[in-house]
């Protein structure tokens, strides 16, 4: 039987996993980021699982006070440059997707007069006490800038727009 070697980045994977699991809520977080995105060779990848552990340290009011609400334009044209930040945007949610507790969402970001606008693809773990978010609801959140997500719409055209990971959500309820 062959035994393969283990290589240094995959020893600090399997430590900052750990470190995930141990923290509170750890293995729901590891679920979420796996759902999000491929761990592969990819440095960024990795740098996604340090925020994310780091983060789970910190009080709630600690991470939600240094979130930057950066502009939707901003974020959409120089996705690079907030890679990995702490954002926070209130918005109205215009599509979800359930798995158990972990939900995606598309929220728009921007109101222009009584139309919100300017869509951003939003990973989530609720906890199961938390109650659900459904379409239509205002919501305001905090979490870290992924970059842009890319995927198929309805309509068969080819839709790319920033990404983020939610830590927290306050939910408003519906827009009155």
């Amino acid at each position: 039987m062959a035994i393969k070697r283990i290589d240094r980045r995959e020893v600090n994977l399997l430590k900052i996993v750990r470190s995930i699991l141990a923290a509170p809520l750890g293995m729901i977080c590891l679920a979420a980021l796996l759902t999000s995105c491929a761990l592969t060779e990819d440095s960024t990848d990795l740098q996604t699982v340090k925020v994310l552990s780091s983060a789970h340290a910190e009080s709630p009011e600690a991470y939600t006070n240094a979130a930057e609400q950066i502009p939707y334009l901003e974020l959409a044209r120089y996705p690079n440059n907030h890679r990995l930040k702490r954002v926070t945007f209130t918005g109205k949610v215009v599509q979800l997707i359930e798995r158990g507790n972990i939900t995606s969402l598309r929220v728009n970001v921007t109101k222009d007069r009584s139309v919100w606008n300017d869509t951003i693809y939003v990973n989530y773990v609720r906890t199961r006490d938390e109650e659900r978010i459904l379409e239509n609801d205002l919501i305001t959140l905090w979490g870290v800038s992924k970059g842009l997500y890319t995927y198929d719409s309805t309509m068969r055209t080819v839709v790319t727009i920033p990404e983020v990971d939610a830590r927290f959500i306050t939910n408003h309820g519906k827009e009155t």
